[in-house]
């Protein structure tokens, strides 16, 4: 399986979602290369079909935004609410178990 990290310098979600990321993928035993790339501007955005920072790719498909559902690439910071660890790796794990369908 191939797992694509992707965000910009100075995303406040960038560690922490790595982090989150890595553990999970560890603690699930996920045979995964993992490829973590940050986008420098606009048009490595659009060229990267970059959908915000953070944003994880398996396989070519983003865990939580079909490309149908917006297709606007830009160097935005998503928002997400707080959330527990687990509460994280749990909507990490439905999120891949989805994709690998």
């Amino acid at each position: 399986m191939k797992v694509e990290f992707f965000s910009f310098e100075g995303c406040p979600n960038h560690e922490p979602a790595l982090r989150l990321m890595s553990e999970t993928v560890s603690e699930l035993k996920i045979d995964a290369d993992i490829e973590v790339a940050l986008v420098t501007n606009s048009d490595d955005a659009t060229s990267r079909k970059f959908l915000g920072s953070t944003s994880i790719r398996i396989d070519g498909r983003d865990i939580e935004i079909d490309e149908d559902e917006g297709t606007q690439y830009t160097m935005r910071c998503g928002v997400y609410r707080p959330l527990t660890l687990r509460e994280c790796q749990n909507q990490f794990v439905l999120l891949v178990s989805k994709l690998l369908k």
